[in-house]
């Protein structure tokens, strides 16, 4: 609560806010108040009268009509969908309130990359599920250190370390996506394909992409994204074509 001083013919200033349950009734000429800046949250409605307006919302949120306001602002948060640009990558799913949701990446990692680090073992990395590959990803390569690690570049390495910059932002938490997560970029590929083009990107390839959801010490779930079909090969690179796109969750 603020105190109100230098009271004047003209003027008076305070240091704070002034707050008020109902509304602020003045008398006679002295309040400019032209020269509050309230951006909506009080507005004049009468001569010599400052009535508070009420705003619900997060994070995010937009005041519509604030100059002149009748009635209480209007509020909506941000909201995405299917083949959004944002945050570093193209979205390609969104949860019920449209504000949080996955994005991968505008292009492959790789066109040729095992999923081992050069040591067949089971890393118990069985996530399955929207954001499930994130715990995957750190699971496989604390796991992989005990079971063997020859340092040559892997699935899940790559995307730990992968760090990608749009409009001046880095971005550096992305990780292997979970057969769930992947299966919903094939869903999504023909736009998640448009926004990629139109950003500089590539489309995705008729190939085997990788996924961080483990089936055994020696083999890992793929997705052909030619026909859709998810099927379990060897964790080396054996057929010397296995794709990779990094996901991030926002």
């Amino acid at each position: 609560m603020g105190t109100v001083t230098s009271i004047a013919t003209n003027n008076g200033i305070t240091g704070g806010t002034i707050t008020s349950t109902g509304t602020i009734g003045l008398t006679g000429q002295a309040l400019a108040l032209h020269n509050v800046s309230s951006n909506g949250f009080f507005v004049r409605t009468g001569l010599g009268t400052v009535s508070s307006r009420n705003i619900v919302g997060g994070t995010g949120i937009i005041v519509s009509n604030g100059s002149g306001v009748s009635g209480d602002p209007t509020i909506s948060a941000k909201t995405y969908q299917v083949g959004d640009f944002v945050f570093g990558g193209i979205v390609f799913w969104v949860d019920e309130s449209g504000q949080h949701g996955l994005i991968c990446t505008k292009s492959d990692q790789s066109t040729s990359i095992r999923w081992s680090a050069g040591t067949y073992g089971t890393t118990n990395a069985k996530g399955d599920g929207v954001y499930a590959g994130r715990m995957n990803t750190a699971i496989i390569i604390s796991a992989q250190v005990a079971i063997g690690d020859d340092g040559a570049s892997n699935a899940s390495k790559t995307c730990n370390n992968l760090q990608i910059t749009e409009s001046g932002v880095t971005y550096g938490d992305w990780y292997l996506p979970s057969k769930y997560e992947l299966n919903l970029m094939f869903l999504n590929k023909t736009i998640i394909d448009s926004t990629a083009t139109l950003k500089g990107g590539s489309a995705f390839a008729t190939a085997l992409y990788i996924t961080s959801t483990e089936s055994s010490a020696s083999e890992v779930w793929f997705q052909s994204f030619n026909t859709g079909a998810q099927t379990v090969y060897s964790k080396d690179n054996i057929f010397g074509n296995y794709h990779m796109r990094a996901v991030r969750a926002f």
